[in-house]
């Protein structure tokens, strides 16, 4: 295993979370061509998932996971995403205010705040929608120190079959209990069947084992991303639409393409991964999933309202403006902070130095 640095993943995260945004707004002053484009949410969904695991086996491949790493590895991932599901929730419940009310479900919000609304059926959806990404993470985070060191020790073919088999457990197999109706009742089981953490853990390990190869291998080469992207643009414009009602990593191969594309993208690439702006957009990818919800909501229901203004290219990119500021200040300003006094360190206890052995004086004899 050797560690690689991988800035054009930097840009893949921001272009990511930019195509979310623009996917729950469809506006419609959007072209034919270009509304196609942004409808495939349910594939962006799996790059993130993908994305996750490949970063993480990446950083923590050479660790040794025994229960104390475990631990601190829970606690520190933890305490990046909870302080900003935390400010989600509250900008939530202040628009909510503003627009009409609130009305609180005090289990549901327990659920949310804990970010375990995935985990049961029913709540998925509740209350900041994009949420139930951040409360499948957790579940990942839970189970990546059990599985990472398991891969580190397969061998590279063994691992490349495994990571097959288990594509098409989670893409192909799982997906179609949603189409049995004689096992579960649809009108629940087909949204939990694609929220589901240990349905969609799939995709996350998946990213996890794509990132051991590359370890072992090294970068692709830099032809790749000249073939790869055009095809995956391709692929998002001509595909034909969701072809099942869950999606759980059903164009996972594309999307590792992607991401292979994205690890060895060109130096001049490479140099705009490494940059400032970019760097801190990056960084705030999680505030800009669990604010940009609420962002749409408070812009289509008083923004535009009380300034009498109807969608176009200019308040389009007012919006994006807005979310984007407001994510970058609320991670480094927030999130980030609390994320690092939540894992400081404890004060060093003072020891005391043990006490002198006592020394035996001999004495010696007159004469």
């Amino acid at each position: 295993m050797r560690t690689i640095q991988l800035p054009g993943l930097n840009i893949l995260r921001v272009l990511a979370s930019l195509y979310m945004v623009i996917f729950h707004l469809h506006p419609s002053s959007m072209p034919g061509p270009v509304a196609v484009f942004f409808s495939r949410g349910t594939s962006d969904t799996s790059l993130f998932f993908i994305l996750s695991g490949f970063l993480l086996a990446h950083l923590y491949a050479d660790v040794k996971m025994d229960d104390p790493a475990q631990q601190r590895f829970v606690w520190r991932r933890a305490a990046r995403i909870f302080p900003a599901n935390v400010i989600g929730l509250l900008f939530l419940l202040g628009t909510q205010a503003l627009l009409g009310g609130v009305v609180v479900n005090w289990n549901t919000l327990s659920e949310c705040l804990l970010l375990v609304q995935t985990w049961v059926v029913g709540n998925e959806h509740a209350m900041n929608v994009p949420a139930w990404s951040m409360s499948c993470l957790l579940f990942f985070y839970l189970i990546f120190p059990v599985i990472l060191p398991r891969l580190v020790r397969l061998k590279t073919a063994t691992l490349q079959v495994g990571l097959l088999g288990l594509w098409i457990l989670g893409a192909v197999v799982l997906p179609e209990l949603a189409r049995w109706p004689w096992g579960f009742d649809p009108s629940e089981w087909t949204q939990h069947l694609h929220t589901s953490p240990l349905l969609r853990s799939a995709e996350f390990v998946l990213g996890m084992g794509v990132a051991v190869l590359v370890a072992r291998r090294g970068k692709p080469p830099v032809w790749w991303f000249r073939l790869a992207v055009p095809v995956t643009l391709g692929l998002m414009f001509f595909a034909p639409g969701e072809t099942m009602a869950v999606n759980n990593g059903l164009l996972a191969p594309f999307t590792i393409s992607l991401l292979l594309a994205f690890v060895n993208p060109g130096p001049l690439l490479e140099r705009l991964g490494n940059s400032g702006p970019v760097r801190t957009l990056a960084s705030a990818s999680i505030c800009i999933f669990l604010l940009h919800m609420t962002w749409i909501n408070l812009f289509k229901g008083w923004v535009l309202p009380h300034l009498h203004l109807e969608w176009d290219l200019w308040t389009l990119g007012l919006f994006l403006t807005l979310v984007l500021t407001s994510s970058v200040l609320v991670d480094r300003f927030v999130c980030q902070p609390l994320s690092r006094l939540l894992t400081r360190p404890g004060p060093v206890q003072p020891t005391t130095p043990p006490a002198p052995a006592l020394a035996l004086v001999v004495q010696p004899a007159r004469r």
